[in-house]
């Protein structure tokens, strides 16, 4: 039996900034995600008990965290990301889980647009391979170099740095670019993402293979946005993530 028999969908919709439903069925997969996104995106929000597992299906309602929040990126950094979406596919032999990993910096002092680059992906810290493609994963490898396989073709990532409409590729690869809200399950296109940089994970049971959970994922990216002068000016700036002084105040030359 699948262990996506043992779930059902958990964060498919947020329906306003009050209420954050889950869904979770009994066994360790549902409590593996469960966890994964309470500590992700709820860890400190109050929590009804559920009825026991052992009924079936349980639906749990939680109010958003107001710790967590969309982490900017300057420079070169690491992200976990924050899970904001999750569901299965239609076979519930593969889930998708939507990771948040920065808001969409500005503009250099001179007016040129930053952009946020994926350099790597670490999967349980282990640095992954990216097929051809830049989206399947084959391998993950250690600091010593021993490779495994096992995750061949299992896991995929697809990365977007302005929005579901704005897909990138890691560096050194290239592709064609796909909406977001066109390969995600139950998304449409009102599911924008405006202004966020997020990627979109897609796992693939494999019980042969061991892929029976879900793997902690690490971004590194790197933000075209370096420069102390720049970062300043962008912060102080910005009315989205930071101080929002208007432009006649700030004094950059």
């Amino acid at each position: 039996m699948s262990f996506f028999e043992q779930l059902s969908k958990i964060a498919e919709t947020v329906n306003d900034a009050a209420t954050f439903v889950q869904g979770i069925k009994s066994g360790a997969l549902g409590q593996d995600i469960a966890n994964k996104v309470s500590n992700s995106v709820l860890k400190s929000s109050p929590v009804d008990k559920p009825a026991d597992p052992e009924d079936g299906p349980t639906t749990v309602t939680l109010n958003p965290s107001i710790e967590n929040s969309v982490p900017v990126l300057y420079g070169t950094g690491f992200s976990k990301g924050t899970i904001v979406d999750a569901a299965l596919d239609a076979d519930d032999k593969s889930l998708w889980i939507s990771f948040v990993l920065s808001e969409r910096t500005g503009t250099t002092i001179a007016g040129v647009q930053s952009e946020i680059f994926l350099e790597q992906v670490l999967i349980d810290g282990y640095p992954a391979t990216f097929d051809t493609d830049g989206i399947h994963i084959t391998d993950k490898r250690d600091s010593v170099g021993n490779i495994d396989t096992s995750i061949n073709q299992l896991i995929e990532v697809y990365y977007y740095n302005n929005g579901s409409e704005n897909q990138s590729y890691p560096l050194g690869y290239t592709g064609s670019s796909q909406n977001a809200y066109s390969i995600f399950p139950g998304w449409g296109s009102g599911h924008v993402y405006g202004n966020l940089v997020f990627a979109i994970v897609k796992i693939t049971y494999d019980q042969e293979n061991d892929v029976t959970s879900i793997p902690e994922f690490t971004f590194k990216l790197r933000n075209t946005l370096t420069e102390p002068g720049d970062v300043l000016h962008d912060y102080l700036l910005n009315t989205r993530y930071g101080a929002g002084v208007p432009q006649e105040e700030v004094r950059s030359v």
